[in-house]
């Protein structure tokens, strides 16, 4: 079953009907479902269609309080969530730079017991330099080439 979006007093259209409303004469309605979109409308809820896709990295989304409309970001706001982007940016580098860590004891750990060493710490070296060097070297933050050839890190603590 698909969810429609409801627009109520011509206020930000919601997924769905409410659970219960109060009419002006104080009485309340909880079966909305069966409601027919004219009785609805007598309520001040109308059905609205589903929202339009756009890119949310060059437009916004907004309610007039009877249609969508899609605006155009400002440069302030363009320049607000390229900023948020690099910060995220940052914190995929230096979580590859981690991941590289435990690589880089193991080096260390075989140099200090003196056996020859199973990691190529040179490489380690190049692919640590790159990594820090991405934000200086790369300007989109929406299209970031990593060295190591990797997706991004995706962080399940971010919602």
């Amino acid at each position: 079953f698909s969810m429609k979006y409801y627009s109520m007093n011509k206020a930000y259209p919601v997924m769905g009907l409410p659970k219960r409303i109060r009419k002006s004469d104080g009485f309340t309605v909880t079966d909305l479902e069966s409601l027919s979109s004219s009785e609805l409308e007598s309520l001040g809820i109308v059905s609205v269609s589903n929202p339009p896709s756009f890119n949310a990295r060059t437009h916004k989304l907004s309610w007039s309080g009877t249609a969508w409309e899609l605006i155009a970001l400002s440069s302030s706001e363009l320049a607000e969530l390229k900023q948020q982007e690099w910060v995220k940016v940052r914190k995929d580098r230096d979580n590859r730079l981690t991941e590289l860590s435990w690589q880089i004891e193991k080096y260390l750990s075989e140099v200090r017991r003196k056996v020859t060493p199973t990691v190529n710490i040179s490489d380690i070296d190049t692919l640590a330099e790159e990594l820090r060097q991405v934000p200086q070297k790369q300007n989109d933050p929406f299209n970031i080439i990593w060295p190591d050839g990797k997706e991004p890190i995706v962080d399940v603590t971010e919602s």
